[in-house]
């Protein structure tokens, strides 16, 4: 039995448990207090005019995100969001100026997430 997706089909069974689970470090939002943002940023969203393209822009918009989240769906460009927004000494594209940036930072979270705790439990002194 899907015992996780059991829970997850009932929001305050799953509420319930995570307070029991996790004790002071849950955060409960059943007093109503959670807000959705006012706007959502999508990236690389089509802007053809076919068939499929506009389906999936009525979905973003009319039926299920938006109505959802009860906001707007904006299309965001990260190219230009950057080039708007980019120190002017900075004359690199957006694929130079990442780089290896998500490479670097996903090998550090795996060497102190994964490494270290392997190394500190089963290395030889």
């Amino acid at each position: 039995m899907d015992t996780a997706g059991f829970l997850a089909r009932d929001p305050s069974l799953m509420d319930a448990k995570s307070k029991e689970l996790y004790k002071s470090n849950y955060t409960s939002y059943d007093d109503g207090s959670l807000e959705y943002p006012k706007t959502l940023y999508v990236l690389d969203f089509p802007t053809t005019t076919s068939a499929s393209s506009q389906r999936i822009l009525k979905f973003s918009q009319d039926l299920a995100l938006a109505a959802c989240l009860h906001t707007m769906v904006t299309t965001m460009s990260l190219k230009n969001a950057l080039e708007a927004t980019a120190p002017a000494v900075s004359t690199q594209p957006l694929s130079e100026f990442l780089s290896l940036t998500y490479t670097f930072v996903i090998t550090k979270h795996q060497t102190r997430f994964l490494r270290d705790p392997l190394y500190r439990d089963y290395a030889r002194d």
